[in-house]
């Protein structure tokens, strides 16, 4: 199971280092974050496949270079998006 301290340094992500990273949300959502803050702080790109569609942390898309996905997905991310920046919205 790829668990996130798997993940913690920039080394963990492959050697040589890459110069991108592709994920997708099949593996656990704790993982992913921590490959893509470890990925952020050591300057390697990251391709985002958000499928299966879950809602993600704000922090996430921060560390997203490039960002793929089909128009379902699409779809469902911006219902997800737009949920929370509604909820963030002051009364």
């Amino acid at each position: 199971m790829l668990l996130p301290e798997h993940f913690t340094k920039p080394d963990d992500l492959g050697l040589p280092r890459p110069d991108v990273i592709v994920l997708q949300l099949e593996i656990p959502i704790p993982t992913v974050m921590q490959i893509l803050r470890t990925a952020k702080a050591a300057g390697i790109d990251v391709l985002l496949n958000p499928a299966p569609a879950v809602e993600l942390e704000d922090e996430a898309y921060q560390a997203v270079t490039h960002l793929s996905m089909s128009l379902t997905y699409s779809n469902s991310i911006f219902c997800f998006w737009k949920e929370s920046a509604l909820r963030k919205e002051p009364d």
